[in-house]
């Protein structure tokens, strides 16, 4: 199948997903205000930092090794549902004896409870839409995860409109539904394939190169998730909580405009391991054309256009968004013009290349969010952001021009 239907293939049902988790963050920010919707957030965001970790960045060794056949696909199947309940045990753990809280919403066995579950289930979820993704199938996980994101939207709708939001029950339910769309998403995979789970001795070696390659796509996968979210601790330390709400909001918006590129590199990075697409494609090239060209012409309409949106869907409680998300949008279009090569460096087995990539544009963020938030605040942070994802866009093109025959012509 030509890499040009793909890609419309997977836009198409994730698209579904991503649209359901849009509605679903606004009616958050709207129904649990800029500070505990702000909370909430920081609290997955820190979450999740250890739950990448603790990934190891699996799905990146399946969705390699797997699409080109290259790997045990009953072994790796059976020692990613094993790896996901111990990662997710030892982080449980870890986050109950060290872990606070200061809303002090997430303590004591709720704590325990809301780690639990949302770890083995995003564990479960990840790993295997990674197999899905590797034999070409985007509905299975996509539709799993949009309905549930539906049926939370629903809940805090109505409550909202009642004008009673029960907080902790739709925390509840969350991590809940965190749990078995993971567990859903994995039992169909599992029936698809007749597969059963077998506790059995790994032999060394059976596994070696899947677990070597996503270790390697790990140091990447952090760098690249600091990069998005590094600017949260920062806020959260030198800036009120209404801020670090209102910066979160910017930031998921940043996030939402670039995941056109986000599905576009899921569809590329298996294809490319099969040599279906390279830097002298002529399909390479139209995508820089017209993903610069539709970004710009983004950036135009949402400087006209971003204050009254951001008033209509979040509310007046979200009054500081609208100029970091100005600042941040160079920074975006840059992102997206990245997010073209980082998937076919990876693809063809240069995933070291993006890992130097991220770190060199960590260390110049870093440096930026220190400089400039403690002076401009959350605009601060928008700086920081897109003078970063400049620098990554220029190590790009360079690397790709340098080492893998990138022609500028």
């Amino acid at each position: 199948m030509q890499v040009s239907r793909l890609i419309y293939r997977n836009f198409a049902w994730r698209f579904f997903f991503y649209a359901s988790s849009l509605l679903l963050n606004i009616t958050v920010a709207r129904a649990l205000g800029a500070e505990i919707s702000g909370n909430f957030n920081f609290f997955l965001n820190d979450l999740s930092f250890v739950l990448l970790i603790g990934s190891i960045s699996l799905e990146s060794g399946i969705i390699y090794y797997v699409s080109k056949n290259e790997s045990p696909e009953r072994l790796l199947a059976a020692f990613s549902v094993i790896w996901a309940v111990i990662a997710s045990g030892i982080i449980t753990v870890l986050f109950y004896f060290f872990y606070s809280d200061q809303s002090e919403v997430f303590s004591g066995s709720f704590l325990v409870f809301s780690c639990a579950s949302y770890l083995v289930g995003i564990f479960l979820t990840t790993y295997f839409s990674a197999f899905f993704y590797s034999r070409d199938n985007y509905k299975i996980s996509n539709i799993v995860l949009g309905f549930s994101n539906l049926v939370l939207f629903l809940f805090l709708f109505v409550q909202h409109i009642r004008g009673a939001v029960d907080i902790r029950l739709f925390f509840m339910l969350f991590f809940l539904l965190s749990l078995l769309q993971g567990v859903l998403i994995a039992g169909i995979w599992f029936f698809q394939n007749g597969y059963r789970i077998k506790l059995q001795f790994f032999k060394p070696g059976s596994l070696s190169p899947v677990l070597i390659y996503s270790l390697k796509a790990l140091a990447g996968n952090v760098a690249y998730f600091l990069l998005y979210r590094i600017d949260y601790w920062f806020v959260e330390y030198y800036c009120s909580a209404k801020s670090l709400g209102n910066y979160i909001q910017v930031s998921k918006l940043g996030q939402l405009f670039v995941l056109p590129l986000v599905i576009m590199g899921g569809t590329l990075f298996p294809q490319s391991s099969k040599d279906n697409i390279s830097f002298q494609s002529p399909v390479f090239r139209n995508m820089v054309r017209i993903v610069t060209a539709g970004y710009l012409l983004g950036a135009i309409i949402l400087f006209f256009s971003g204050k009254p949106v951001i008033f209509f869907f979040w509310g007046k409680d979200y009054d500081e968004m609208y100029w970091p998300l100005i600042i941040m949008m160079p920074g975006i279009i840059f992102l997206a013009v990245s997010y073209i090569f980082s998937p076919i460096f990876a693809g063809k087995g240069k995933v070291n290349y993006n890992v130097y990539i991220s770190l060199v544009t960590l260390a110049l963020v870093v440096a930026c969010n220190f400089l400039l938030i403690p002076e401009w605040g959350i605009e601060g942070a928008a700086f920081a952001t897109s003078i970063g994802f400049l620098a990554m866009m220029i190590l790009y093109i360079i690397i790709a021009n340098k080492k893998m025959g990138l022609s500028f012509s």
